[in-house]
């Protein structure tokens, strides 16, 4: 239980060989251990390692199934790999396991639909999930890439869904803002 927490610690302190090879250990002596499966699967995406951390959540999966959480770090490797479709199917699957899991299931949900320019259901899963200044913040960031690579159009839309996202117009002023630029 020591090692796992400290192993816990070196994720947080960016230490995540360190950690793999604690958690590892582990796994060697308890091949079910779903907590060090786990924990390297982490440290594993933390080093953009997403088919090894793949594996290993698949495993844990396995060992026990239907673990909402677990299915939300399955979604954030298939995220991190680029398969948008699967990393959208977990997440569902997530949200419908444990509705606790909503606001976070949510959030990525909300950012796979703005990366895939459906900016509707983006504002719609970003209003469930997170506060108004985050949603804005998700599509502000998209608008300044946008921006950046000299597409206008999609800037300016994606700064009109950051405005649609605000209840109040504290923030407002800086998406105008950025609108005028």
């Amino acid at each position: 239980k020591v090692k796992m927490e400290f192993a816990n610690l070196l994720i947080r302190q960016g230490n995540h060989q360190r950690a793999i090879v604690l958690a590892q250990d582990l796994l060697n002596k308890d091949p079910n251990n779903l907590r060090a499966c786990n924990l390297i699967a982490r440290a594993r995406m933390k080093l953009g390692e997403w088919d090894e951390a793949l594996t290993l959540l698949n495993r844990a999966n396995v060992l026990s199934p239907a673990n909402a959480s677990r299915l939300i770090t399955i979604g954030d490797a298939l995220y991190g790999k680029g398969d948008l479709d699967a990393a959208l199917t977990n997440y569902q699957q997530a949200m419908s396991i444990d509705s606790d899991t909503v606001p976070e299931a949510g959030r990525q949900v909300g950012r796979i639909k703005l990366v895939q320019g459906d900016l509707e259901k983006a504002v719609m899963f970003f209003k469930s999930s997170v506060s108004e200044e985050e949603a804005a913040g998700f599509f502000n960031n998209a608008a300044v890439q946008a921006a950046r690579n000299d597409k206008f159009e999609e800037a300016l839309r994606l700064y009109e869904s950051a405005l649609q996202t605000l209840k109040t117009n504290r923030l407002k002023s800086t998406i105008f803002f950025n609108i005028a630029l």
